[in-house]
């Protein structure tokens, strides 16, 4: 099975502050976008919301701050284990592919575990 989606925004500063504490300028106005796809991997058929799956997703995320005229692409490809249908256990990386924007990294890696709670409180 595949999946995909595609966001875009754009984000203003509002009030008077045009730098941050450290002295950098701040960029009032950007422009933020993603497209992401994902493959279900496993199972090739469902039988029970109780299988394991196993997820391969990939997202190109782009952000280009209008004033300062600079913005960068980053590849960010992810494995994702799927348990019960409640649990996700999520391991991948986000990649630099072009970019001249002052950010505090241009790579970086994750693993994460998020839990969704259904019905709880019936």
């Amino acid at each position: 099975t595949i999946s995909g989606s595609t966001t875009i925004s754009h984000i203003s500063l509002v009030g008077n502050s045009s730098k941050i504490e450290l002295g950098f300028p701040f960029n009032r106005n950007i422009f933020q976008y993603s497209l992401s796809g994902g493959y279900l991997f496993f199972p090739l058929k469902y039988k029970s919301y109780k299988q394991v799956n196993l997820n391969g997703y990939l997202e190109f995320i782009g952000q280009y701050a209008i004033s300062a005229k600079s913005g960068f692409i980053d590849a960010a490809p992810a494995v994702q284990l799927i348990f019960n249908s409640a649990t996700r256990l999520n391991l991948g990386a986000r990649l630099q592919l072009k970019g001249n924007l002052h950010r505090m990294a241009n790579q970086s890696f994750f693993l994460s575990v998020e839990h969704t709670m259904l019905n709880q409180w019936k």
